[in-house]
Formats: C-alpha cells, structure tokens, sequence
C-alpha cells in the first residue's frame, strides 16, 4: 500500500508539472491571425543564421553575379595543369556554397509567408541564379574529361588536389557518358524553364 502511495504522489506531481507547462505555454493555436506576417517570431523559421538582413542576401546574390561567376571563366580553356585545376575547384567550390546559402534562404522565405511579394522575387532571383551557374561551370567537366584517363587519375592522386578525390572519382565514372560543353549548357538552362511556373 505504501508504494502505491508514492506511486500515487508521483503521478500527481508529473501531472500538476504537466498542466503548469501548458499554462506557461503561449497556445498558437488559440490565436488567429488574418496575415501570416502578423505571426510572432517565435512561431518562424529563423533564418538569421544564414543572413542578418535582406541586403546581406543580396550582395551574395551580387557577389555570385559579378565576382565569382566572372573569376571562375578566367580558368575556361586553361584546365591544362594542376595549379589551374585546383584554383578553379576552389572557387566553384566557393560559388557553389554560396548559391546554396542563397537558395536555401529564398526558398524558406518564400515558405514562411507565400504572400510576401519580396521573398517571392527573391526565390526567383536565386532560383535563376542558380541555373545560371550551373551552366556557366559546364565547361569544368567537359574540359577535364577531355583528359585521358590515365591523366584524371593523377589529378585524383596528386595531394594538392586531396579534397577533390570524390570529383574525380565521379569523373572518371562519367567520362564514357559526358556532353559537350554546349549541351551541358543547354541541359543546366532548361532548370530555368522548368522551375518557371513557380516562380510566377
């Protein structure tokens, strides 16, 4: 009998715990709100992490646009030896992040509140952007799978390419199946149409 007490005396106390929660609890569900931006912020994604403000996005948008887009075609035609090969991975690498970063935000954004008309430009800015660089880096693939095989895999060995042994593996995988630079192109554009109708 006595245990059964104490087991009693736990139940209550879990119990009264419980419901002290819940009344400390703002219920959201409670609440209505007639626009989603009314909604308190605790309630949101938060999306700082990835950027403080709107104007910190678009300058990776402008960054994308106009430094490392152009940076990275200076390498176009000079894959020819280790040192060009490793400085243009780096910066595609570096792109390529930050088209992610850009997306991501846009796209959770956008989900926040499918009424923003600014979230919604902006998912259509990165998602343009987006296509746009795939296609501009076409020309990495094709220009190393031009390569022999045997010359693939010394770039896969070379130490000073150690953080690329995954992409070179993928290439040598590739290199029976490769487009021309031309079509890579035009299959990367094609995003553009496809993700269009969302984007209106």
């Amino acid at each position: 009998m006595m245990k059964s007490s104490k087991q009693m005396k736990k139940a209550t106390a879990s119990l009264l715990a419980a419901v002290m929660v819940m009344q400390a609890t703002p219920s959201f569900a409670a609440e209505s709100y007639k626009d989603r931006g009314d909604v308190p912020a605790q309630y949101k994604w938060d999306l700082t992490d990835m950027y403080k403000s709107d104007k910190a996005f678009q300058d990776d948008l402008f960054k994308v646009e106009n430094v490392l887009i152009p940076k990275v075609l200076t390498y176009k035609g000079k894959l020819t030896d280790k040192e060009s090969v490793l400085a243009c991975l780096q910066t595609q690498t570096e792109m390529m992040r930050t088209v992610y970063k850009v997306y991501m935000y846009a796209y959770q954004s956008s989900d926040v509140n499918m009424g923003d008309e600014v979230a919604q430009k902006n998912l259509g800015l990165a998602s343009k952007l987006f296509a746009k660089t795939t296609g501009e880096l076409a020309f990495i693939d094709t220009e190393l799978l031009s390569n022999d095989e045997k010359k693939i895999r010394e770039y896969k060995n070379d130490p000073s390419l150690k953080d690329y042994t995954r992409y070179f593996d993928m290439l040598l995988n590739r290199k029976q199946h490769v487009l021309s630079e031309a079509e890579e192109k035009i299959l990367a554009n094609a995003s553009i149409l496809a993700g269009s109708p969302n984007n209106i």
